[in-house]
């Protein structure tokens, strides 16, 4: 039984370490916020790339408008000069500590983010590995 779960434990830290990737650089085209709560909501942004501020942002993203059954946000206008090393923080006007979204730490070759406002006025980074329009 001990052999079985140590092989087992191999297979997943294997199957774990596979997934994570090496990737230090990626692309990031496109950052979303998107407002699905009732209020309007102020969110600071900042993206680094290799420690180095390259762009920051406050975005006053309108309320989710219910009659249009439309998301408030809008997508930053945002070019960045290729892949590199991007770290993306927000966070509300009050708050101390930001969310943060690493392209290091997910192994991928290009992300989107989305910088999500939930509909009980939550603050979240989601992303998607999904970079072709």
């Amino acid at each position: 039984m001990q052999k079985r779960r140590t092989f087992l434990g191999l297979v997943t830290t294997s199957a774990v370490a596979g997934c994570l990737g090496n990737n230090s650089e990626a692309e990031l085209p496109e950052i979303l916020v998107e407002n699905l709560s009732s209020e309007e909501r102020t969110v600071h942004l900042l993206v680094t790339d290799g420690g180095e501020p390259i762009f920051w942002r406050t975005v006053i993203a309108d309320p989710f408008d219910e009659e249009a059954n439309q998301v408030g946000g809008e997508v930053l206008d945002w070019s960045p000069d290729g892949a590199g090393e991007y770290v993306v923080h927000a966070r509300f006007e009050h708050d101390e500590e930001p969310e943060r979204f690493d392209v290091r730490e997910y192994g991928a070759d290009c992300y989107r983010v989305f910088v999500h406002i939930s509909e009980q006025g939550t603050l979240s980074i989601a992303y998607t590995k999904n970079c072709t329009f």
